[in-house]
């Protein structure tokens, strides 16, 4: 029994003599060092001090443990050689307008003030940018009760689709008359500039359906030259225009031949789950899904909550 007693009172003053040590090694490398510990390192040290004394053994040995997994494992130097920090410092032009940057605001937030001068200064702030991307947004300003603020949602869009149906018509005409690998680089511009503006639904029916048409026709000829002429962005441009039109057996088509060139894509699998959603196929939609999930492809967050929506 005493022998038992005094293991334990040799335990004690040794565990109190270590925390003592860590205290002063501590506040002596403090003294000597050029950088100071703040309040909060001094609130630290005592807290640990604390730890080590109260938990006899087990407080010591902790803070040991950390002591040398932070110096042999996490105190590594950073290897910086690929690491390229330019100093050159570029001149700014055009600054920006932080002014009218501040005075910027959703459409639908512009079209809900009463007040007529700002509603018109808002739309006007917003009338002062690249438009072309934003037309959907502006269109709502048409059934405004300000009548200014109508017509200048008018006038833009007037100017903005006419401009597009002349160019094109222009890119459609020089695409036409190639016939050479260049065809291949018109192709994919004028589809990317159509699908620029068919995505926002800004035409009417028969005027949208009828350019998914011509954009359909341009996709065709790339994919009748060589089916890598149109790339997994351009299979998804037409399978969403076809979709957006309801038009199921054409844009079935386009899913199945981007599935065929491009099997390692994410976009294939994509649009393919999104016409199946729309087809209300559920059995092909899930075998589909499957596939996916065994494949090696890098998935996004959109479709990874899709995963693991139908998992369930």
């Amino acid at each position: 029994m005493k022998t038992r007693c005094l293991i334990v009172l040799l335990v004690i003053i040794l565990n109190t003599v270590i925390s003592l040590l860590y205290l002063l090694l501590t506040f002596y490398r403090d003294k000597r060092s050029k950088k100071k510990m703040g309040y909060h390192d001094r609130v630290k040290t005592w807290i640990i001090f604390t730890v080590m004394l109260l938990c006899v053994g087990v407080g010591p040995l902790f803070v040991g443990i950390s002591f040398l997994l932070r110096h042999t494992v996490f105190d590594n130097p950073v290897d910086l050689d690929d690491v390229i920090f330019g100093k050159d410092r570029a001149a700014t032009r055009h600054p920006a307008d932080t002014e009218r940057e501040r005075n910027m605001a959703p459409m639908e937030e512009a079209l809900a003030v009463s007040d007529k001068s700002s509603l018109r200064t808002l739309m006007l702030n917003v009338l002062k940018g690249d438009v072309s991307l934003y037309l959907s947004s502006i269109s709502k300003a048409l059934n405004s009760s300000d009548s200014e603020t109508a017509h200048y949602a008018a006038t833009v869009l007037r100017d903005e689709l006419n401009l597009f149906r002349a160019n094109v018509s222009t890119m459609y005409n020089k695409f036409e008359a190639n016939d050479s690998d260049s065809m291949v680089v018109e192709g994919r511009n004028l589809m990317e500039y159509m699908n620029d503006f068919l995505m926002q639904s800004i035409f009417t029916p028969m005027e949208q359906k009828s350019y998914v048409e011509s954009m359909e026709q341009v996709a065709d000829r790339l994919f009748a030259y060589e089916h890598n002429a149109l790339l997994p962005l351009h299979f998804e441009h037409m399978c969403m225009r076809l979709l957006d039109l309801r038009e199921m057996e054409r844009c079935s088509t386009w899913c199945t031949r981007g599935m065929e060139t491009y099997p390692q894509e994410l976009s294939s699998y994509t649009c393919m789950l999104r016409f199946l959603f729309q087809k209300g196929d559920r059995e092909n939609f899930l075998a589909t899904l499957d596939q996916l999930k065994k494949s090696e492809i890098i998935i996004d967050k959109e479709t990874l909550e899709l995963i693991r929506i139908f998992s369930k």
